[in-house]
């Protein structure tokens, strides 16, 4: 009965109150088990269980939840390739002793993301011992003991007349997997304080959270803005599904996030440290650097890309205006917003190439 009174916030205090006040007679051992089941009641509303088992992204049971539906035996093979793609994420990485770095891209599918992310980390030495994580580019491509080995088999590829049928039916079965393994090791780099370079979209509901728990982490934030024409991401995207062989994007998410991409971007000049931004006039050419928001100002890097991808912004702006009710600034008015932000210069383009 003890056991009981201790394991329930009602009968645990009342159990003590009772052998204290009402007892003619109180033995250590029923003293001892009182005291022991108001210590446990004060460490549940402390120390909740979810606060102990918490992260900073994510709880263990966020992580859970993205492996309901797999086979104990399915579970198994996906610990394999968490193991195989974390030795290959935090290969010969070091922790940041002073203020650590997050940079992440922000786009919508088709956007050239990757690409663009890859090309920063071999030309920028700031990031060189960055943790590198993406659920497709750093997950999904890696998952031999899932993806590859048991959707993407020799034997598959015979069953079906449309491979990319078959690697759409593979993406679908181990997204959340994928998700699984890129999430974990997100968060084992924040608590371990390495730099990180994230490839996203950006876009989703949770980017002003995801943003200000970094910021409390004492991380600086640098955001790659990728931009282009639409019908340059639907070539990108059918180049990747066709030539490539590797599909990574729902339909509906193509249309979608290209959406709200514009929707994002007060909160990436609200919380960024410094912001990269990329335009692409094809698919299989080089992107162009138009500009670099940073603490010291704005630098034009390419006049012509720079406002290619300001008036991309004001098509895109405009129809979410007249159709959805949704005001979102100018480019004009994040401008100033960041100068307001920095404060270093009244002329916001005084660092500009020539």
């Amino acid at each position: 009965m003890v056991c009981t009174f201790l394991l329930t916030k009602r009968e645990g205090p009342l159990y003590l109150h009772r052998i204290l006040l009402k007892e003619k007679s109180v033995t250590f051992k029923n003293l001892l088990f009182g005291c022991l089941g108001l210590f446990i009641l004060a460490g549940a509303h402390l120390f909740p269980r979810e606060t102990l088992s918490s992260g900073i992204l994510f709880t263990q049971n966020d992580l859970d939840r993205s492996l309901v539906g797999y086979s104990e035996e399915e579970k198994a093979a996906i610990l394999k390739d968490y193991a195989l793609i974390e030795a290959i994420c935090f290969g010969g990485k070091k922790p940041r002793d002073k203020v650590p770095q997050y940079l992440a891209t922000a786009g919508a599918p088709g956007a050239r993301k990757s690409t663009i992310l890859e090309g920063v980390l071999r030309s920028d030495p700031s990031f060189s011992q960055a943790v590198y994580l993406d659920p497709d580019q750093r997950a999904l491509k890696w998952m031999v003991n899932t993806y590859y080995s048991r959707s993407l088999t020799a034997f598959a590829c015979t069953q079906v007349e449309n491979y990319q049928e078959l690697q759409k039916a593979a993406y679908d079965k181990w997204r959340s997997a994928s998700h699984f393994i890129a999430n974990s090791i997100f968060e084992k780099a924040l608590k371990g304080r390495y730099d990180i370079a994230h490839g996203t979209t950006m876009t989703g509901l949770f980017v002003q959270r995801l943003m200000t728990l970094i910021k409390a982490q004492g991380y600086a934030i640098t955001l790659a803005l990728c931009s282009c024409e639409d019908e340059v991401r639907q070539k990108a995207i059918h180049y990747r599904n066709t030539v490539q062989g590797f599909y990574q994007t729902d339909p509906h998410d193509v249309v979608e996030k290209g959406r709200i991409f514009p929707t994002r971007m007060p909160l990436y000049f609200t919380f960024a440290d410094q912001l990269f931004l990329f335009w692409s006039d094809r698919f299989d050419e080089k992107e162009r650097l138009a500009a670099t928001f940073s603490q010291e100002g704005i630098k034009i890097s390419d006049q012509e890309a720079y406002d290619k991808f300001i008036a991309k912004y004001e098509r895109d702006r405009l129809p979410l205006k007249e159709e959805e009710k949704l005001e979102l600034p100018t480019w004009e008015a994040l401008v100033a917003s960041w100068m307001q932000r920095t404060k270093k210069s009244k002329d916001p383009f005084h660092n500009r190439d020539r």
